[in-house]
């Protein structure tokens, strides 16, 4: 304020001489009392301009019974705290942080001095803009069907089609990978007892195997004996 009027005091003394450098001055002080303002007011006072809860206060009244799903601001805890309504039944409850408050239109936390926190509950309708489909898309899908008619339930009936083969894709892999594992198995099946048969052919074979070599070294030696000539007898 002593500023201010020593402003004023100055732009008198200075507006006999010159009148423009006045007016600056008187702007330079004007804006100077106002920055020198802001911070107060943006600071503003806890409990007084905005709660300090250090947790979520036990024992609200708000309900999602009659509300849309979405995010809500609590004028009882002074829009500190928010609700998220999952549901009618279901709903999570968190806080902002300290000097900052729900801010219903844009659904953030924001600055107290930017919030009116009486003002929420006329807003909460903004939350039926979660679940519109915007008019451009609506739009297009209108001049689709009016331009192509016939092509656009075609073309759906093709996209739907695509759905169902690639659906039945897997599901045909599944039961053919299926019918081969019951091939496999069956084969393993017939081929036990055929296995079972030939274990005691294959064991007596063995033992006979070393027997018959045996034999035929015996024969051989013998052979060649005989083969070799008698020695001539001394007279």
């Amino acid at each position: 304020m002593q500023c201010l009027l020593c402003c004023v005091g100055t732009y008198v003394r200075m507006v006999r001489r010159a009148p423009l450098e006045g007016l600056l001055l008187v702007y330079g002080c004007v804006a100077l009392v106002s920055a020198a303002v802001r911070p107060r007011r943006q600071a503003g006072e806890a409990g007084l301009d905005y709660p300090t809860y250090s947790e979520v206060p036990f024992g609200l009244s708000f309900t999602c019974e009659d509300k849309l799903p979405g995010y809500y601001a609590d004028p009882e805890a002074q829009c500190q705290v928010w609700h998220w309504c999952v549901s009618q039944t279901t709903k999570y409850s968190f806080l902002c942080p300290n000097r900052t408050l729900f801010n219903q239109l844009y659904r953030v936390c924001d600055w107290w001095f930017n919030v009116d926190c009486a003002d929420s509950p006329a807003s909460y309708n903004i939350n039926e803009d979660l679940y519109k489909v915007p008019e451009t898309s609506l739009g297009r899908e209108l001049l689709r069907e009016e331009e192509g008619g016939d092509q656009t339930v075609e073309e759906t009936q093709l996209m739907e089609d695509e759905v169902v083969t690639g659906d039945q894709q897997p599901q045909q892999s599944q039961v053919q990978e299926e019918e081969l594992r019951q091939q496999e198995q069956l084969v393993e099946q017939q081929q036990e007892p055929q296995l079972l048969q030939q274990e005691p052919q294959l064991q007596q074979q063995e033992q006979e195997q070393p027997q018959q070599e045996e034999m035929q070294q015996q024969e051989e030696i013998q052979q060649q004996e005989e083969q070799q000539p008698e020695e001539p007898s001394e007279v």
